[in-house]
């Protein structure tokens, strides 16, 4: 039976030199924040004279994991038009955990021109690239190379601000580093 967060069995009379397990599969809620200790116990008891209390409950305790993935960017200050500019996106899961279905995408600024990249994206929509990183397990890294054109009819001053963005479908990732940008200046 079930009260609350306590389950009950029924085991029924357990012979001398008897013993059995019950295995009980949870799942915790999303908010449970990285490095919480869970703590679970069992107790048995029994109806039947002579029993000896002091080892009838038993304790274990689990600490949370989760990933935490994160990304960068980087490239040149300043363009001319006409040039061409590499960016550079780093990522990796400084977490304790793998993350799952991991995806970062890359949004090419208005005035530039995709060349190539390395690793070739996944897909590609408009200025939208995306890369399919899949598993990215604890303490796992990643970089890709972009090459973009600046447009030769940019003005000089012209501000280019290429965003990146990575992300899991792994519960318990840190957002707070999900984002990155880098601004070159048109000259």
């Amino acid at each position: 039976s079930q009260s609350g967060n306590t389950l009950t069995w029924g085991i029924g009379t357990l012979n001398a030199g008897g013993s059995g397990t019950i295995t009980v599969r949870v799942q915790f809620s999303a908010g449970l924040a990285r490095g919480a200790v869970l703590t679970n116990s069992a107790t048995i008891s029994t109806s039947t004279p002579g029993d000896n209390p002091g080892d009838n409950t038993s304790t274990t305790s689990t600490t949370v994991i989760a990933p935490n993935v994160r990304v960068s960017k980087t490239g040149p200050a300043r363009v001319t038009a006409g040039d061409q500019l590499t960016y550079t996106v780093t990522y990796d899961n400084n977490g304790d955990a793998a993350a799952q279905s991991v995806s970062v995408v890359d949004t090419l600024p208005a005035g530039v021109t995709f060349v190539s990249a390395s690793p070739a994206p996944t897909s590609q929509s408009g200025s939208t690239l995306t890369w399919g990183v899949g598993t990215l397990n604890a303490g796992a890294s990643g970089s890709i190379s972009i090459v973009v054109r600046a447009n030769a009819t940019l003005a000089n001053g012209t501000g280019l601000t290429n965003g990146v963005t990575i992300s899991t479908t792994t519960l318990g990732d840190i957002p707070t580093d999900n984002s990155s940008s880098w601004d070159t200046l048109v000259e």
